[in-house]
């Protein structure tokens, strides 16, 4: 199973579509085994996706992101977690020992272009 976190310096980033990095966890089981910084080389919400998909993920931990988004994400079988907030590889063992603190209300309406 691999895990994507929009990340900034350590912590969960608080908009995916104006995520500069994720953060992919690759587990085992509830066990972490590799970790890999990604960049998204400035793409779009919609790019961003394909980036996922590409990367195999099955679930995103994020703070803030559209409900466009979710829905595309969720077409992909991506599962979205949105307001996590934090360290984001302790966010990552909280969902692994199914202790995620996540708000499923955390989502916006998107004003600017896909």
């Amino acid at each position: 199973m691999k895990i994507a976190v929009a990340y900034n310096a350590g912590e969960v980033y608080g908009h995916f579509g104006e995520a500069k990095q994720f953060e992919v966890y690759t587990v085992e089981g509830a066990n972490i085994v590799k970790r890999e910084l990604k960049g998204t080389d400035g793409k779009s919400h919609i790019e961003l996706v394909g980036l996922l998909t590409s990367w195999d993920i099955n679930a995103l931990l994020v703070g803030g992101i559209g409900s466009h988004a979710i829905q595309v994400l969720n077409s992909k079988n991506i599962q979205v977690f949105p307001g996590v907030r934090g360290d984001s590889e302790a966010a990552v063992k909280a969902y692994l020992n199914g202790e995620l603190s996540f708000n499923p209300n955390a989502v916006h309406q998107c004003s600017h272009s896909h």
